[in-house]
């Protein structure tokens, strides 16, 4: 487990500023959008509408939603193109290490564990790709936070675990090892992951308001060896047509090889709906070929 000492700075690193505007809200700061494209900005908030941001040289500047991810609260907004920065990259996936947090509490050090984690998310229990982030702090402390690896977006905040930190190495990430300390705070946070991130965008170079996502219509988990094994089977859905049954071993995903259910819901939510899937099953002694059509959902 990690150990660093809590560390905040009044301000956005150098080297960030200029991409990062802080979102205004009944004259407080609410949270951070970061420019990714020239004009271009990601936040949270879900449907927003137009909102009043800050730069980072105090100029107060309009934001007008363009495309939203309403599963995962993630607006693109426009702002003026004329306004000095310069895009952040979205991270890659499979990246780790050292990483800034930056919050209305001021800048924290943290550590990037995976961007290969998986959570249900939505009224519809959706499997999504996310992000696993370990800093030091609390809920408050973390809330609308925008996540950083050097010049590259890691992410915003989806859900937050509180747990006990155990010291157990020192001077991690760099920070200053404190004289007298003992267990502290410690928030395991679950960010948007890079797949989520790009998806909006992609979305809104399609002239789409609106991310929409491929539907199969089944839950999995992990199978007990290699595959995501089909825990079950919406009625109706693109994956019943194709003749999907609970206990299926999904192993092949249109051409992907399919380790867990990870390897499955991230090779799913890259397809777009109306796509044609070719999945290979094993089916007790049986190897089965399908091709189901997917199905669209927005939520």
């Amino acid at each position: 487990m990690f150990w660093w000492a809590v560390s905040f700075v009044a301000q956005i690193p150098d080297d960030l500023r200029a991409s990062v505007v802080t979102i205004q809200k009944d004259g407080r700061d609410f949270g951070q959008a970061v420019l990714v494209e020239s004009g271009l900005y990601l936040a949270t908030g879900s449907s927003v509408g137009s909102i009043k941001a800050l730069t980072s040289e105090k100029k107060t500047i309009t934001l007008r939603q363009v495309a939203v991810d309403e599963l995962t609260q993630l607006v693109l907004l426009r702002g003026d193109a004329n306004v000095p920065g310069i895009p952040l990259k979205i991270l890659q996936p499979g990246q780790t290490g050292p990483i800034m947090v930056v919050g209305t509490q001021g800048v924290q050090r943290g550590q990037l564990v995976s961007t290969k984690r998986l959570g249900v998310v939505g009224a519809k229990r959706r499997y999504v790709p996310l992000s696993e982030v370990r800093v030091a702090g609390s809920v408050g402390d973390l809330k609308d936070s925008a996540f950083f690896q050097g010049r590259s977006l890691a992410g915003f905040v989806i859900s937050v675990v509180d747990t006990p930190l155990v010291p157990t190495q020192q001077n991690t990430f760099g920070a200053q090892q404190a004289n007298n300390y003992g267990p502290a705070p410690m928030s395991v946070v679950y960010v948007t992951g890079p797949d989520v991130m790009q998806r909006l965008l992609n979305a809104f170079h399609a002239g789409e308001s609106k991310v929409t996502y491929p539907l199969l219509g089944i839950m999995c988990r992990d199978a007990s060896g290699m595959g995501a094994e089909v825990a079950s089977v919406t009625p109706g859905s693109a994956a019943a047509t194709a003749g999907f049954r609970p206990g299926d071993i999904i192993v092949n995903f249109s051409g992907v090889l399919i380790n867990n259910q990870f390897d499955f819901a991230q090779t799913l939510y890259r397809l777009k709906p109306g796509e044609k899937a070719t999945v290979t099953l094993k089916r007790g002694d049986r190897t089965i070929i399908v091709s189901p059509t997917l199905g669209k959902s927005e939520d």
